[in-house]
């Protein structure tokens, strides 16, 4: 994505809808709405928002670092000051600043209404997926608004035989190698995807459009039946954790349920453990050693039943 030239005669919008939360974008310079699109492969979402945003790119003269977390990099600002000053900006607007300046903007919880001004660079190439971080907050204020339970969780996700698996571990741990390597299946994602509590008990798993860069994924929800904590092995095998270490293992892949209005705080941790109880209480949880081959379905197939898996020797074939 590039800076684009403002038109003030239109302010088109692009829609994003994360597991039903829609995160409206308003973006009134020319080329950043269809950018957003052609970023994500999505049409903009006819759903209802419960977050709008204004979006804006600026011009810039330096080179910005780009922070890990745009979480740890950011400061809440006093009411009226920073973004919050411009003219229709709410009184009960609280500004913020994110890296320094990288990105600066407000956000309204009473409205659900906010803007952002974003240096030019975030926009660019790759670093898209830093500024998509910024939408986890966003994501993080709609649900908020619709008072509803939802956990974004740095995760693979794939449905076989109807079943949800989500795959979680550490960078490096191979999430996305599972991705790669479950193209049989049905991939919600490689990087970002959704627990959501299911009616009646127990969770579902739901993708996301998080990650513009992989294309192999699909929508879809199904009932969450095991979370996989990655680990590296010669064999693909299966094995139980002490429960402590496992809840610890997936709160730590748990985003911080953080809005745009919000910084990290004493609650944050303790809401990501107890997320993670609330998953495990209805969920098996185990170690999955893999190698990077696709034998690691034959595994999750005996003991889940997944209703066949493909060898690696030949990914055309189903056991």
């Amino acid at each position: 994505m590039n800076d684009a030239s403002t038109d003030p005669a239109a302010a088109p919008e692009f829609r994003l809808d994360v597991g039903g939360a829609v995160i409206a974008l308003r973006c009134p310079q020319v080329g950043l709405a269809e950018g957003l699109a052609a970023w994500f492969g999505l049409a903009s979402s006819p759903l209802p928002a419960a977050v709008s945003l204004e979006v804006e790119v600026v011009a810039h003269d330096d080179a910005p670092g780009y922070p890990r977390s745009l979480l740890t990099s950011k400061r809440l600002l006093a009411p009226g000051t920073g973004e919050a000053a411009a003219p229709g900006a709410p009184p009960s607007a609280q500004p913020f600043d994110i890296a320094d300046g990288l990105l600066r903007g407000w956000y309204d919880a009473a409205t659900g209404t906010g803007a952002v001004r974003v240096k030019a660079a975030l926009l660019a190439g790759h670093h898209t997926r830093i500024f998509e971080q910024l939408l986890y907050q966003a994501h993080r204020s709609a649900v908020q608004k619709l008072e509803r339970t939802a956990w974004l969780v740095h995760s693979s996700a794939v449905i076989a035989g109807g079943q949800g698996f989500l795959f979680v571990g550490p960078s490096g741990a191979g999430k996305s190698t599972v991705a790669r390597l479950s193209a049989a299946h049905h991939v919600l994602g490689d990087e970002m995807n959704l627990l959501l509590p299911r009616p009646g008990g127990g969770w579902d798993v739901a993708g996301t459009p998080f990650n513009g860069l992989f294309r192999a994924k699909r929508p879809g929800r199904a009932p969450l039946r095991a979370v996989l904590l990655l680990e590296h092995g010669p064999q693909p095998s299966l094995r139980e954790a002490p429960l402590a270490e496992s809840v610890a293992a997936l709160a730590g892949e748990i985003v911080p349920p953080v809005g745009l209005d919000q910084a990290p705080g004493p609650d944050t941790l303790p809401a990501m453990v107890g997320a993670a109880h609330e998953v495990a209480a209805h969920t098996a949880l185990k170690v999955l050693a893999f190698a990077p081959d696709a034998g690691f379905w034959i595994t999750l197939d005996q003991a889940f039943g997944t209703g066949g898996t493909i060898t690696d020797s030949n990914p055309g074939e189903r056991r």
